[in-house]
């Protein structure tokens, strides 16, 4: 298939222009980047105020598929200030930390570029500011500016929907046990969570608590929020949020199927050839996502449960320090695979989505992070749910309960990044059995490949010319178009 082209058709007699901010970190800025290149492609100038150390990265994240992006594509730099918050050069992104106590610097660098960022935006005078939600003080900066202020969020519109009825209701402080369940009020379907779930600042309040509701505040006065997901997938939850929070929601994804992103793949390497060796549907994908690292004694359960599945797999791998006696090893453990042929073994990055469309890989292990977990669901794969942080436990529900597509591992703790494998193990026994049901021929398993297979077709049809994705991006773009008109309006008057 050729490059993708601009929707001509579609330009406004004068281009409007758009900045994006990020949070620093890799999935939020490739998420910014394929939304940018999004509007991009519809002949809007689009421009990510950024830092230097992360140019690479945005670049390299920037859609070969697409012809001509960077005529509407830009990037707007700032200086980091590494000697005022105590940071080498360089480290300017949350994954790219080499200690712990280098995320608070960050945020604190974060806090400091607020005042030049906000003169670098009035500089391009943008007709709108598409900001990741953790940029809170962009809501009444775009007031200030009269422009309008649009939240990305990079998950999908269930579990902002959990979180609404939580924060609204506070159904966990009716329970008397971290492992009681309870209902979450006012939403569609009977979604039941623990209190052990919810992340820790729910359960305990601190002062990340304050900083959520900052979030959620700013949020309620924005223009409203950009969100990458589909119309099919989460329709009652979609109307639901529209109606109790009273914003305009725009679901514009898959955003990677708009840009293409599984055409810049490189489609070569050993992973390649060993793939292309199995048969269809026989291969179950593992990963973590970029962030997990899992100490050794979980490392060894979930290899000694692959291996008892019986199925080959591939697994991607983020080990992590742990200075316990064990001894096992991962590298004695990936040697073994590659004489049996059973598995795969990578450690550090890959181009997830090549796996995931390679037709040897008929389901995979997941952390549940909202683009991973949509990935799968384009490339019609069954999950098994293995969340940890963040959103991770409101969108197993959606996967297992709503959708039924996937089926949990048992995890039963939330935790933080530095609490990974800490808090619970979970055995290879039920790694062995999650695996085996997904891989498998029973009725329920063959009902998961249906009902995901429908959804990835949905999935691109949403994208396509008279899908919901490709109908909200223009409506976004008119609604936008319209407001500039009434500025300008005012302006002469």
């Amino acid at each position: 298939m050729g490059s993708i082209t601009h929707e001509t058709n579609e330009v406004p007699k004068t281009p409007l222009k758009l900045v994006f901010l990020t949070l620093p970190i890799a999935g939020h800025m490739l998420h910014i980047v394929d939304t940018a290149s999004t509007f991009a492609m519809h002949g809007v100038t689009c421009i990510i105020i950024t830092t230097h150390a992360n140019v690479p990265f945005i670049q390299n994240s920037v859609p070969k598929s697409v012809a001509n992006i960077n005529d509407f594509l830009n990037i707007r730099l700032l200086d980091f200030p590494y000697e005022a918050v105590g940071l080498p050069p360089g480290i300017e992104n949350f994954s790219n930390v080499t200690s712990i106590d280098m995320r608070p610097k960050i945020s604190d660098a974060l806090k400091l570029l607020q005042k030049p960022t906000e003169d670098l935006i009035k500089e391009i005078s943008p007709d709108c500011i598409v900001s990741d939600m953790f940029y809170p003080w962009t809501s009444d900066f775009a007031r200030e500016v009269g422009i309008p202020r649009v939240v990305f969020r990079g998950t999908g519109m269930f579990p902002m929907c959990c979180w609404n009825s939580i924060k609204s209701h506070v159904p966990h402080e009716s329970v008397t046990s971290d492992d009681e369940k309870f209902t979450l009020p006012g939403l569609p379907g009977d979604i039941v969570m623990t209190k052990s779930t919810l992340p820790d600042w729910v359960r305990n309040p601190n002062g990340y608590t304050m900083w959520m509701k900052m979030i959620d505040a700013a949020e309620s006065k924005s223009f409203g929020v950009i969100v990458n997901s589909f119309t099919d997938l989460e329709r009652d939850y979609e109307e639901y949020y529209k109606l109790v929070t009273g914003l305009k929601v725009w679901t514009i994804g898959p955003i990677a199927l708009h840009v293409g992103r599984n055409e810049d793949l490189d489609g070569s390497g050993e992973w390649v050839e060993w793939l292309d060796k199995k048969e269809a549907g026989s291969v179950i994908y593992v990963s973590f996502g970029g962030s997990a690292k899992f100490p050794t004694h979980q490392l060894k359960e979930i290899a000694a449960g692959l291996e008892l599945s019986g199925r080959d797999f591939v697994w991607v791998v983020r080990a992590g320090k742990d200075h316990s006696a064990e001894e096992w090893s991962l590298q004695e453990f990936k040697e073994k695979m590659r004489e049996s042929g059973q598995g795969l073994i990578i450690e550090g990055w890959v181009p997830q989505l090549m796996f995931l469309e390679h037709t040897a890989v008929g389901a995979m292990v997941t952390h549940v992070g909202w683009g991973t977990m949509l990935e799968g669901i384009t490339a019609g794969l069954p999950l098994v749910t293995w969340p940890l942080y963040a959103e991770q436990f409101y969108n197993e529900r959606l996967v297992v309960d709503v959708l039924k597509i996937g089926v949990g591992v048992g995890v039963s703790e939330f935790c933080g990044l530095d609490d990974i494998g800490k808090k619970e193990t979970i055995g290879r026994q039920s790694i062995e059995a999650a695996v085996r049901l997904v891989m498998g021929d029973s009725e329920e398993a063959v009902a998961m490949r249906q009902r995901v297979m429908e959804l990835s077709e949905a999935s691109k049809k949403a994208v396509q010319d008279g899908g919901s994705s490709k109908a909200n991006i223009q409506n976004f773009l008119n609604d936008l178009t319209i407001l500039r008109s009434l500025r300008n309006e005012r302006v002469k008057s």
